[in-house]
């Protein structure tokens, strides 16, 4: 429950009653603690404690002028409704008056409105975290799936091509061996792009990827990445307007190849055979831009 909301909550208590109030909500670990106060405070004493986590846990009041640890200062009220208990309110008035019947009554009356807000509150969080939980997983099946696709898709042709080495070797000559041999190696390297990039998302994920910047040339990083892609890039039209005029960047080059080889890559897979791939570089006021233009459809405006 947002701590604004709790505090508006027990403002109006307090300036109604003319009192201090509290209210204690579970956090995320089960504890009871402060989720708003009136004026402000982030603790209380052990006896006041004792006495809210005897509201909370027993759904009876407790504290100052009721049968449970009277001796506190405060006097706890359980925050109910017919979904259960969602917290604590909590008054003191500063004298050891008793509570005249007519102020009880008003007591009990906000605390069902708090306890109503603030199950409101809760209601509204958790279908958030609902909907939060049901697009995760909506995207963890479609990542599983793209990753899948993506996997088996050079699987299969090193399995083919080992296959066809195995089976058909004193037909296929040397040519045909040689050929084969090269779609293994460069679907195996394809494989090998892939899972670089699903381990440097786990390392991300963990915060454990550290960049090591060093003086970078683009025109190389651009060169290494088109060198790695050769087969790949072998059915398109590919055009390269990065000049030496561009200045040296302060960048990972590990990764930036590896970025440039992935968008480079992504080219290649969506455009139409023969059709061309341009990589651009320019230099800006403090920045590079390397922009990677190909025909293929494009991702759909709505998405």
């Amino acid at each position: 429950v947002s701590t604004s909301s709790c505090w508006t909550a027990v403002s109006n208590v307090g300036a109604i009653l003319k009192c201090e109030a509290i209210v204690l909500i579970p956090d995320g670990g089960g504890r009871l603690a402060i989720s708003g106060a009136f004026p402000p405070q982030d603790e209380l004493g052990v006896r006041e404690y004792s006495a809210a986590l005897w509201a909370w846990e027993k759904g009876e009041s407790a504290g100052w002028t009721s049968a449970t640890l009277p001796s506190s200062k405060w006097l706890f009220l359980p925050l109910k409704t017919a979904q259960g208990i969602h917290g604590v309110i909590g008054v003191t008035f500063g004298d050891d008056k008793g509570l005249p019947p007519a102020d009880r009554r008003i007591l009990d009356a906000l605390t069902d409105q708090v306890a109503i807000a603030v199950e409101r509150t809760q209601l509204v969080s958790d279908l958030q975290d609902s909907r939060v939980l049901s697009e995760t997983e909506r995207l963890r099946s479609a990542l599983l799936s793209s990753v899948s696709h993506d996997l088996r898709t050079p699987l299969v042709s090193i399995i083919g091509a080992a296959t066809s080495l195995l089976e058909a070797d004193d037909a296929l000559g040397a040519g045909g061996r040689r050929q084969l041999a090269e779609t293994i190696r460069e679907e195996g390297d394809r494989l090998n792009r892939y899972v670089q990039n699903l381990l440097d998302m786990t390392r991300l994920g963990y915060g454990a990827l550290k960049l090591n910047r060093q003086p970078s040339d683009v025109r190389e990083l651009v060169g290494a990445a088109v060198h790695q892609l050769g087969p790949v890039l072998r059915s398109h039209r590919l055009i390269l307007h990065v000049g030496g005029e561009l200045p040296t960047i302060d960048a990972d080059p590990i990764l930036i190849q590896q970025v440039l080889t992935n968008v480079l890559d992504n080219a290649a897979k969506y455009a139409p055979q023969g059709s061309v791939i341009t990589v651009n570089g320019t230099a800006g006021k403090g920045e590079v831009k390397i922009v990677v233009d190909d025909e293929g459809p494009g991702i759909p405006r709505e998405d």
